[in-house]
């Protein structure tokens, strides 16, 4: 059921309007792995179907930079690159494994 404006100088239809949003940007935070991010890159690409300019902010690594840029996606890197430490960290990476 949708709701039509109060104002007597409006006659919009608020629920169903066919206008599209002005700005339609988007920026999706996420941390983590390849495969951490991977399920927000796939929310990404669904939004920029829609007509939406999507930005990843997540680490800055070269894989999570491919993997947006091979989608059209917009990567704007912040904090530390995870998947270097997992590689010069000795202990990182056995930490993480499951036995």
């Amino acid at each position: 059921m949708s709701e039509r404006s109060s104002s007597s100088n409006s006659n919009v239809d608020t629920a169903a309007s066919s206008e599209s949003p002005r700005l339609k940007k988007v920026t999706i935070l996420t941390t983590g792995t390849r495969g951490d991010i991977q399920p927000f890159v796939a929310i990404g690409i669904a939004l920029k179907r829609k007509g939406y300019r999507v930005r990843i902010l997540t680490h800055p690594s070269p894989t999570h930079t491919k993997l947006c840029e091979d989608f059209g996606l917009e990567h704007v890197p912040f904090g530390n690159d995870a998947e270097a430490y997992m590689k010069t960290d000795k202990e990182a990476r056995p930490a993480m494994e499951t036995r």
